[in-house]
């Protein structure tokens, strides 16, 4: 998390409300997961 508080989401979708480019919370949780798999596959 950054100085504004920004960076750091949770389920809860507090990260949409304070979003600079009021990206939806469904695309933050797509991202969270395409990350997660990426990391996953990398450590095969």
């Amino acid at each position: 998390a950054d100085a504004e508080g920004f960076g750091s989401c949770s389920n809860e979708g507090e990260c949409e409300a304070v979003c600079p480019k009021e990206i939806p919370i469904s695309n933050i949780a797509r991202m969270t997961r395409e990350y997660f798999r990426a990391v996953l596959l990398a450590g095969k």
